[in-house]
């Protein structure tokens, strides 16, 4: 389990739970802290860190790999998604993949979903799905949320 606690002297630190009792607490650097989403592998120190896009500099979504244990973080991976592409939720497959699904749309526009899997080992990234949810929606999710 990652969990995160904010500090006194305006840092946030990381702690990572494992089944087996043991934790890494780490304070990671700023570019972890402020992604958009992040997720814990089972080996219990690899956080897929997943940083938002930006269109006004068209700039897509990146992921990255942040090592609690070490301290090092990956270079960026792009995503194959638009600048607007807003990545919300990530996690990791018993294979050591990860998937990542992000969205556009919305506000009174169809929301279209994407499911991306990265090899995390290689870089590859696969489309695995897209849907598009209705403008008239409410509220959706995906399956296994």
């Amino acid at each position: 389990m990652l969990a995160r606690r904010h500090n006194n002297d305006n840092t946030t630190t990381l702690v990572a739970h494992g089944l087996d009792g043991h934790s890494v607490v780490k304070v990671p650097p700023q570019v972890v802290m402020n992604a958009s989403t992040r997720a814990l592998s089972a080996d219990g120190h690899t956080v897929a860190v997943l940083i938002g896009g930006n269109a006004d500099t068209r700039m897509p979504p990146k992921l990255r790999l942040y090592d609690l244990t070490t301290d090092r973080l990956s270079a960026a991976v792009t995503l194959p998604l638009k600048p607007d592409a807003t990545v919300y939720l990530a996690h990791w497959t018993g294979d050591g993949r990860l998937t990542v699904k992000a969205h556009t749309g919305g506000d009174e526009k169809p929301t279209v979903v994407r499911v991306l899997t990265v090899d995390t080992t290689t870089g590859a990234v696969k489309p695995a799905d897209t849907f598009t949810v209705t403008a008239r929606n409410y509220t959706w999710l995906t399956a296994g949320e």
